[in-house]
């Protein structure tokens, strides 16, 4: 594919259409005189691809999942458990929680750890962690993104941020420490 100038300008203006945004503003934002051409952008079979995506994830992602990570009781169990550079923590409050280890000796060069951590298969997530305080917290910044796309936004609209794989592996993580937890017999 051979990338244009107009390309991008489409591109980024279905992005801008998928996340909400009224047809009045995309035209204004365009430059364009009337909305008889911004249709186009709002016509757009990627997105409805991902609307059924999404409805079919929550029943493939467990099997898509079933063997990315693995689950830990203890930090003893980890793979690593005597390298403390495997440690993965999750800010939150001012205080650094515990949600898992790196089972691998990657650098990964993510500044968001442990956010893409959850959709690696080296990842230990500890079963008794905070994990839905990340996912609370992605869900959070998920709402914000949809709070920029107000006119008079300070932030760039034309760099959308999608969380939604992030949402669903956090999502899928508690899934299955809750499954361990039933089988510990613990609540």
């Amino acid at each position: 594919m051979i990338v244009t100038a107009i390309r991008m300008r489409h591109t980024r203006a279905r992005q801008i259409a998928r996340k909400g945004v009224p047809k009045h503003i995309l035209s204004h934002w365009l430059g364009n005189t009337s909305e008889r051409s911004i249709h186009a952008y709002y016509n757009d079979p990627a997105e409805e691809a991902r609307k059924i995506d999404e409805a079919m994830a929550p029943m493939l992602a467990p099997l898509a999942m079933a063997f990315a990570g693995t689950l830990i009781d203890s930090e003893d169990q980890a793979k690593r458990a005597s390298d403390p550079t495997s440690k993965l923590e999750f800010a939150h409050e001012g205080k650094l929680k515990d949600v898992g280890r790196c089972g691998k000796h990657s650098f990964c060069a993510t500044t968001s750890v442990p956010i893409p951590c959850y959709r690696c298969m080296y990842f230990e997530p500890l079963v008794d962690a905070p994990h839905h305080e990340v996912l609370e917290a992605l869900l959070q910044r998920t709402e914000a993104e949809r709070q920029v796309l107000k006119i008079g936004s300070p932030r760039n609209l034309l760099i959308p941020i999608d969380l939604s794989a992030d949402i669903r592996a956090v999502e899928n993580c508690i899934t299955r420490c809750n499954f361990r937890k039933a089988e510990r017999g613990i609540k």
